[in-house]
């Protein structure tokens, strides 16, 4: 299942990213077309990771990559926001763009962006509702398919769910799958939601009609959205966990793991508590360490929220060598683990980190991704905080793929 998700909801433009700059270091020809906005990124990419020293046949090459797009794109993208086109003339002119151009049509579009003539891409998109509505809008987005996405408010505003629904599916081949689960789990939007469905369906997974298996191993899709919120069922069996945060370093760090528990209200947990339901460990610090919290899961109820707060060392969690959150199956209370149920190693920009929720009463972890701003505890209390969950997601591929799924003893063409 893991994997079947990764690819479908792949980060595409990291990936063209990445693609973009092996042929450029290469000076091979560019294999897929690349779209203006994307193209941009790319370029900039190029130039970060050259540390903006190129050669001259290395500038040669970007500038031809440029004006291989499509120059009405190519407007489009770099008047997308004050931002980019800002960024875009000083990018421009790293490269001596007038210098390497053979493009007279793309080379206007640069001379009228740096005098500051270029009409903008929501000046072009009030024009078009005011004028030609919904067919005029169509031909842009055409051109540059990521404007939907930038300008959805105004297009929501302007046009009615019909227009917006066709428009859409016009476009949802050309959409990646990640952005739309992306918009929403931010929002319900029935519209949005039957234009995923559409772009769902004309995907080529290699699994349509076909007789499948879903292993969640221990997942809980209901309270799960991939990379960003990640819910763990723990098994009936397992009496005693351990949630154990443990760092190896060059340096000293003093990491505390914070844990509080709900249940009516906030209490917090001290370190070297002694309970007959919970242990904890001592306050420790050091190059190479662990904070811990033994639970037992027949005596303790409520929820338990866990945090992560780096004292001194690093000034982030990014930064210490490796830091793990690990929560484990033991022989009893203070025993030996005999089994991890969840590693995850933190990657954080920042020294304090919400780590996530553990939900006695549903024996279910929830734990986060690095940047989420998804509230974990609403998740576990059935609050609907996600929108558009792993479980939602996975019904429709099972819809929109025509898929039929089995249980456990039927035969089966594929597991997911």
């Amino acid at each position: 299942m893991e994997f079947f998700l990764s690819d479908l909801l792949e980060d595409s433009s990291r990936k063209s990213r990445v693609n973009f700059y092996n042929a450029f270091d290469q000076h091979i020809e560019i294999e897929s077309e690349v779209s203006a906005d994307v193209l941009l990124t790319c370029v900039d990419y190029c130039l970060v990771r050259r540390k903006y020293k190129l050669t001259t046949s290395e500038k040669k090459w970007l500038v031809k990559a440029l004006e291989k797009c499509n120059a009405e794109s190519f407007r489009l993208a770099l008047t997308e926001s004050r931002k980019i086109a800002n960024r875009a003339i000083k990018v421009l002119e790293f490269l001596d763009y007038n210098k390497f151009s053979r493009s007279i049509e793309h080379r206007v579009i640069v001379k009228d962006l740096r005098n500051g003539s270029l009409t903008t891409v929501k000046q072009i998109i009030k024009q078009k509702l005011s004028g030609e509505g919904g067919a005029g809008i169509a031909q842009v987005l055409d051109k540059l398919p990521s404007l939907f996405w930038s300008n959805l408010e105004l297009l929501e505003k302007s046009l009615s769910d019909e227009e917006l629904l066709r428009i859409g599916k016009e476009l949802c081949n050309r959409f990646s799958t990640a952005d739309l689960v992306s918009i929403l789990t931010k929002e319900e939007n029935r519209v949005l939601h039957e234009i995923l469905k559409e772009h769902l369906a004309k995907l080529n997974l290699g699994i349509r009609g076909k007789r499948t298996k879903f292993n969640w191993e221990n997942y809980s899709p209901e309270f799960s959205y991939w990379n960003e919120v990640v819910a763990n069922t723990i098994s009936d069996d397992t009496r005693w966990i351990r949630v154990k945060l443990q760092w190896k370093d060059t340096v000293v760090n003093s990491i505390d793991l914070i844990t509080t528990k709900e249940d009516g209200h906030l209490t917090i947990l001290g370190h070297g508590e002694e309970r007959e339901e919970l242990l904890s460990s001592k306050d420790n610090c050091g190059v190479r360490c662990a904070e811990w919290v033994d639970l037992d899961l027949a005596k303790v109820s409520g929820k338990f929220n866990f945090n992560a707060h780096l004292y001194s060392g690093r000034n982030s969690f990014r930064q210490v060598n490796e830091c793990i959150l690990k929560v484990e199956k033991l022989t009893e209370l203070g025993g030996e683990s005999i089994e991890s149920l969840i590693e995850w190693r933190l990657m954080n920009d920042s020294g304090f980190v919400d780590l996530g929720t553990l939900s006695t009463s549903d024996r279910i972890f929830a734990w986060r991704g690095k940047s989420t701003k998804y509230n974990v505890s609403k998740i576990l209390t059935k609050q609907r905080e996600l929108n558009y969950s792993l479980k939602d997601l996975i019904d429709d591929v099972v819809e929109q793929q025509n898929l039929t799924v089995v249980k456990n003893g039927e035969d089966f063409t594929i597991v997911l």
